[in-house]
């Protein structure tokens, strides 16, 4: 966890009796450690394994960067442009492109494993597990590949090509259809063993935490589903337009984000423990949540800022209570060139990819 420095904590201890307060006594944004660039904007989420940092870029190119100081490791262009980020399975990266094929290549070198062209073009990034490689096709049909050499094991009609990213749950994969539907299907043997329905399509897509499935239904709500059985656990309405939603605090949270406003919610009970409003602050920002007590906020100038959050684990409250909490700019200056598009972090940095293709690596302490 991202900590400012103790003057700043001093200040969130006196404040925290009351609603969510914005101070600003920030100190100018660090500088990049390192910075790498591609010849396109990201698709999807970045992938962070061991010392390297995996990225699809809209260039064509599926590339692996160096941690330590971001040279290019290698660069797979495919035949047609990446479909999301790329997925890990075992020691291979795969992805699907728009060409319509499903490739696999070494997570050391880049080097090809297995390329499997697709009966349908892919309708969503594939997703690896580790009973295999699920990809939805436009068919309405998910297909899964064996990851050793990309055999065909199963296949299953859902019956509408997926809305937004499979999402893989302990025991079930789940795709949601344009329409709102769900469905949780069994990754190993491709059977489909509940199905469900949201009030409207998801805005953004699934993401999963365990057992349970997150979604924000037309934006408007964020609603809890259990992966297990399809059953809804909770839904809370929003007073903003919901833009990303992420699993924090090893599945115990989650935090939704949207016009430079930010809630987050206990996960298996649906309480808010913290709401932060919009500010002009953070106008037109893109909010990410690092953990349950760091946001961070990008402007679409590629402006960055950091914001600490105290607070959030005193402050439990049943649902239909203000929530208190404080929120403390920790830097904030002019670090990208273009809008900040996803973020990654390990112990050490944080890893922002900007929608001109440029990754910044920026040291958290």
């Amino acid at each position: 966890m991202i900590r400012p420095p103790r003057p700043f904590l001093a200040v969130a201890a006196a404040l925290a009796s009351i609603a969510v307060s914005e101070i600003a006594l920030a100190r100018e944004a660090p500088a990049p450690v390192w910075t790498a660039e591609t010849q396109g904007p990201f698709a999807g989420e970045p992938i962070l394994r061991g010392s390297r940092l995996f990225a699809s870029s809209r260039d064509g190119g599926v590339y692996a960067f160096e941690l330590s100081n971001g040279e290019q490791a290698w660069r797979v262009a495919g035949e047609g442009k990446p479909i999301g980020g790329p997925s890990l399975a075992a020691a291979l990266i795969v992805w699907a492109d728009e060409a319509g094929n499903l490739t696999a290549v070494h997570a050391h070198d880049g080097r090809l494993i297995w390329k499997k062209p697709l009966p349908a073009k892919a309708a969503a990034p594939a997703l690896a597990t580790t009973q295999g490689v699920i990809v939805g096709l436009t068919d309405g049909t998910l297909r899964c590949f064996g990851v050793t050499a990309g055999k065909p094991k199963w296949k299953a009609k859902v019956g509408t090509p997926p809305f937004g990213p499979l999402v893989a749950s302990k025991n079930f994969v789940v795709v949601c259809g344009k329409t709102g539907s769900l469905a949780g299907v069994d990754p190993l043997t491709g059977k489909i063993r509940w199905r469900s329905l949201l009030s409207q399509p998801p805005s953004p897509g699934l993401v999963c935490a365990g057992d349970f499935v997150f979604a924000c239904p037309g934006g408007t709500s964020v609603c809890c589903v259990d992966a297990r059985t399809g059953r809804p656990r909770w839904a809370r309405p929003l007073p903003f337009h919901a833009t990303r939603v992420t699993p924090l605090d090893a599945g115990r949270m989650v935090a939704v984000s949207g016009a430079g406003a930010l809630r987050l919610y206990e996960l298996k009970t649906g309480v808010c423990v913290l709401d932060l409003p919009a500010d002009p602050s953070r106008a037109g920002c893109d909010l990410f949540a690092l953990d349950p007590h760091n946001v961070l906020a990008g402007s679409p100038s590629g402006a960055l800022s950091l914001w600490f959050l105290s607070a959030v684990e005193s402050e439990m409250r049943p649902a239909k209570s203000t929530p208190r909490g404080v929120a403390i700019e920790t830097w904030s200056g002019q670090v990208a060139r273009g809008a900040i598009s996803a973020v990654a972090t390990d112990a050490h940095r944080l890893y922002a990819l900007s929608s001109d293709g440029l990754i910044y690596a920026l040291p958290l302490k």
